[in-house]
Parts: structure tokens; sequence; C-alpha cells
């Protein structure tokens, strides 16, 4: 080809790009000022957190570096960001320049603060009152259970030097740890050998998990970033009108649901299930860098007398000792595995029956109830950091 006609070429391809960059600029305009209010760029409607995820081949999934919008939707409508490496926190140095005392927080929803903004979770209000010389990191990600969070501290956690790893365990988390797909995504797992000795399991869907299914998540981001594809697919662009929670009638779950309850918190002072290998796993690994390990644990979507007043209460809760089974587990496991436990459900009791709700309308803690969180631990911290 001589250089007149590859002149030529690439003129007629800079020119049907030019073109076709226009149409789409006034396709996404033009979609914009039809939709008006009715799309606001970043708000994803829905109630999920993907517009900020994305699929992981090695934990499954994970936050989306530098993401950021509104989630809403079932009552819930809140801001979300994503910092530079990948967590819904500040953004933070590596190296630790500063050389602030720092406290790592694990978890899943209730830790990332579904529900609630940027700021208003219990690692938000800790970090400011324990002082401009703390920093306290949330690597929380949605729906991880012990052994991914494990994994978690072990890929990222230990790269910003901790100086106290703190664990937000919910009951989710006994069912998570053991399963090896979850909401349709596949996950690694610990598993039991016939042999009484611990391996991982990974899926074979993992491996191409990124390529297989991360087009549905990159379609979720640009349905809440685009008004052409918003309007295009028929997304819902408007918010409902909310959640009345004093309009909700709640029953007594009965005896069954109870001993349900009972059952699925055994597991975790178990040594034979995966929830009590992933403690037993962080413990470890938290005593092999000197850095001390606290477990602390909410209600979420149980014993809901903890954080909604209108809740029936069962018989024989009283005291601002009082703790539930997921709370008196937590803590046998910690005496097992030797790992130290925060209890706030005393705390949650009496705001409970005072009239104070701590939930955002699906069980994840609204801002009062990181608050409580937050007053829990924060003098457990302070000791810990020499405060």
């Amino acid at each position: 080809m001589d250089q007149a006609k590859a002149r030529g070429w690439k003129f007629k391809f800079g020119l049907s790009v030019g073109v076709t960059l226009a149409l789409l600029f006034l396709l996404e305009l033009a979609a914009t000022v039809y939709l008006g209010a009715g799309f606001e760029r970043g708000l994803f409607i829905g109630n999920n957190w993907i517009v900020v995820g994305r699929r992981d081949s090695q934990l499954g999934w994970a936050n989306r570096a530098g993401a950021s919008g509104r989630i809403a939707g079932g009552g819930l409508d809140y801001a979300v960001s994503i910092n530079s490496h990948g967590f819904r926190d500040s953004e933070r140095e590596t190296q630790n320049p500063t050389g602030a005392k720092r406290v790592l927080v694990l978890g899943d929803s209730v830790a990332w603060g579904w529900g609630v903004d940027n700021g208003e979770r219990f690692s938000d209000l800790l970090e400011t009152r324990l002082g401009p010389g703390v920093e306290v990191l949330n690597l929380g990600v949605p729906g991880y259970g012990t052994g991914q969070q494990f994994w978690n501290l072990e890929s990222f956690g230990w790269s910003y030097k901790p100086d106290v790893v703190v664990l937000c365990l919910v009951l989710n988390d006994v069912l998570e740890a053991e399963m090896i797909e979850h909401y349709g995504m596949p996950k690694p797992r610990f598993v039991l050998g016939d042999g009484g000795e611990w391996f991982v399991e990974r899926p074979e869907a993992l491996a191409t998990t990124t390529q297989v299914h991360g087009w549905a998540w990159e379609f979720a981001w640009l349905q809440a970033h685009s008004a052409a594809v918003s309007l295009l697919t028929g997304k819902k662009s408007r918010l409902d009108d909310g959640l009345d929670l004093d309009e909700i009638k709640y029953r007594d779950p009965g005896d069954e649901a109870r001993a349900g309850i009972e059952r699925a918190t055994d597991c975790i002072s178990d040594p034979t299930r995966a929830v009590h290998y992933g403690l037993t796993r962080l413990a470890a690994a938290c005593a092999e860098h000197g850095v001390p390990f606290i477990v602390t644990s909410m209600a979420h979507k149980h014993d809901r007398y903890l954080y909604e007043p209108n809740y029936p209460m069962p018989e024989g809760v009283i005291g601002e000792n009082y703790m539930s089974s997921l709370a008196r587990n937590v803590q046998a496991a910690g005496k097992i595995i030797g790992f130290e436990t925060v209890s706030v459900d005393g705390e949650m009791l009496r705001q409970s029956k005072a009239g104070q709700r701590l939930h955002c309308g699906d069980g994840h803690p609204n801002t009062q109830g990181h608050g409580v969180l937050a007053d829990g631990l924060e003098p457990v911290l302070r000791k810990r950091l020499g405060l």
C-alpha cells in the first residue's frame, strides 16, 4: 500500500470513528434530556451493589477500584465510593508514611456499610473518635464468608501493616463459608476432607468468571452511568416511594425458627465447620504477624428484637450483659481458638427497648446501629493501641 492510500485509509478510519463518537454523544445527550429528572447518573436502582463491584477469578467477586455511585431501592438510598485499591474506604498508602496506628476491619455487607453513606459506618466513626494518629481501614466486601475474609487479609490486608485486625461477623458468614456458589457466583471455600485435613476447593468456573460473567456487571455499570443505555433497556429510572418502617407488621417467628438460629450459630464454635476453620486461620495469621485479632458480631436478619423495637421480644431477654446465641458462640470460639471478642448485644437490647431503631429497613445496621458497634469497640481498641 503506497503512502497516499495509507493516508486515505487512516483519514476514512478516523472520520468514521469521529462520526460514531459524535452520534453516541448526541444519543446520550438526547436520552439525558428526554429522561430529565428521571435519570441520575451513577444511581443504580435495584438495591444491589454490583454497580460498584466486579467479578474476581480468585475470590469470586470484589469491589471495583475507583467506582462510585448511589444505590437505591427497597427503601434504601445511599452513596458509595471505592478507592483505587478496591475498597470502600479513603485513599490509603500501603507504606503508612505518617506512622499512624492502623486498625484493619474485615467483614461482609455489615462491615462494608450496606444501607449507609460513606462516613457513617462504624469504621469511619472509630477513626474519627480515636484521633488523628489512628487510621481505621475497611476491607469489607458484601457476601464474604470467613474463608474469603481470610484470603482477603492474606492477599491485601497485610500490605497495610495493621496494628490490630477486627472482624465483624454475622450469621450469614456461617452459610457463606460453606457455599461453593453464592447468588449464582462461584467462590472458593474450605472443605474438611475424610482424613480430617482441611483443603481449599476452587470451582472450575472461577478460572473464567471475569470473562464469562463479567459482562453482566459491566452492563449494570453502563445502565447506571449512561442515560442512553438506561432508556434503551428500560431500566427503572425513578426511585420508589420508600419504605415506611412503622407500617411493617412483625410477628413472633416461633420456636422452630429460633431453634434453627441456635443450630446455625452453634457452627461457629464447632471445629468441624468451615466458619470455625476460617476463624482459626484468621487468628493464626494474626498471631504470626504479632497483631491482636478481635471479633465482634451483630444481629442481621435474625434476632430482630435487638434492632427493631416493634419486633416481639422473646421471654427471658433481659440485662445489660445479655448475649444472643450468635454472640455466645463467637465468645466460645474465641476461647477455643484464642482471640478477643466484643459483644454489643446488651447495648442494642437497651436501645431497642427504649424505642430506638438500629436498622435501615432490611436488617443491616443504620447509622445508629453502626454507632453501637463503634461504642463497643472503641475502649477495646484504645487499650490495644495503647491510647
